[in-house]
């Protein structure tokens, strides 16, 4: 079985924080199994990858069916948002 945090992608100006892949991994360590490997991989354009990516899940066929309006917030609450696995938490 392959470990889940076998690759760890981050990206953003938060990650430039010093020794942030140091303390992501000493985090991350205690969880796994002893031999796991751990990768914290990056892209090439750390500031503007995240746009890049939600400028182009914006344009493919999941956008539409994902929108939460307004309404829908006031009427269902932050709790059917992970229920209904909108949110970060599912």
């Amino acid at each position: 079985m392959t470990c889940p945090y076998q690759n760890v992608f981050v990206t953003g100006g938060n990650t430039l924080i010093p020794n942030f892949d140091v303390r992501l991994r000493n985090s991350l360590r205690p969880i796994l199994a002893v031999e796991s490997p751990l990768n914290i991989v990056r892209p090439v354009d750390i500031h503007n990858d995240a746009w890049r990516g939600m400028a182009k899940w914006s344009r493919g066929p999941d956008f539409s069916t994902s929108l939460v309006t307004k309404a829908d917030y006031y009427e269902y609450g932050g709790e059917w948002l992970r229920v209904h696995g909108l949110g970060n938490c599912a």
